[in-house]
């Protein structure tokens, strides 16, 4: 049997290094992600770039991250970069933003760009009280654009591994209906827990496609809620909402992986590197 020349070995395997980034690169470009993340409950500035920095940078995708001040936080220095997006991802929680940087996410979906909103960005621009002066708000944005309607959250109690238990935190239910979703790919359809309160999200659009619920039981009673779900708008933008996104959710290989997928189908790579790199679920 032949032994192949090590020098020409290498040169196999170089072509086909080559070969496979000549097809990734038919499939897909780099894109610029923005992060508008504004919110002091779920730790998301901190979540959401460790995500990005083991799923979406390797990968060449350019992520930014645009924080509210600390001390002023209807403040998103940077926030011109939204102008710059080709995905805008939410994680904002009742700011009221400058209305030139809200009106950038206006322009943003109006050109038809697709966005990923999390768990508080259902009432993002929905702030208490009396606008600052020369700030905006966007108070059906959870209508406008989700295209479903916020209504508080459930009272349901601690997190448990049991997804029978009573007073449960939110059990997390993958439609098996849905599993040939592009968002879905590689998700197993066991229910697992999250560590944040159920939301209450009613009137879910015609137009949405409902992926996974979420329930949970609270004296007794049991409620179901949609947590994560997809539509395309008029305009053409693509959304991915999710009521998940507390900091023990990203811990939960489903939820990373249908981030991932999430990215990939928002950009239109359903088989391209986004979609194609292995997740581990273990």
């Amino acid at each position: 049997m032949p032994i192949l020349n090590p020098f020409r070995s290498f040169l196999v395997v170089l072509l086909c290094v080559f070969a496979w980034g000549l097809v990734a690169a038919s499939t897909t470009e780099a894109a610029t992600i923005v992060f508008l993340i504004g919110e002091r409950e779920y730790e998301t500035r901190e979540t959401l770039p460790t995500w990005a920095a083991d799923h979406l940078e390797p990968l060449g995708h350019r992520c930014i991250f645009v924080h509210a001040l600390q001390e002023r936080p209807n403040v998103f220095p940077g926030a011109a970069l939204i102008d710059e997006a080709d995905l805008l991802v939410v994680s904002v929680r009742r700011r009221a933003l400058a209305k030139d940087d809200l009106d950038r996410v206006r322009r943003h979906l109006a050109a038809g760009k697709p966005l990923i909103a999390l768990r508080t960005a259902c009432h993002a621009f929905d702030p208490k009280g009396e606008l600052p002066e020369g700030s905006d708000a966007w108070r059906t944005f959870d209508v406008d654009v989700l295209g479903a309607r916020y209504d508080n959250h459930l009272k349901n109690g601690p997190k448990s591994d049991d997804p029978n238990a009573a007073d449960t935190a939110t059990i997390v239910d993958p439609l098996r209906r849905e599993a040939a979703h592009a968002v879905m790919a590689g998700i197993p359809p066991q229910p697992f827990p999250s560590g944040g309160t159920l939301y209450r999200m009613f009137d879910l659009r015609a137009d949405a496609d409902l992926l996974v619920n979420g329930r949970a039981t609270v004296e007794g009673q049991t409620y179901t809620f949609p947590v994560v779900w997809v539509r395309t708008t008029s305009d053409g933008s693509r959304i991915l909402a999710t009521t998940l996104g507390h900091r023990t959710d990203f811990e939960q290989p489903a939820f990373r992986r249908l981030l991932t997928n999430g990215a990939a189908w928002c950009l239109g790579e359903a088989t391209g590197p986004v979609a194609l790199r292995p997740v581990r679920l273990d």
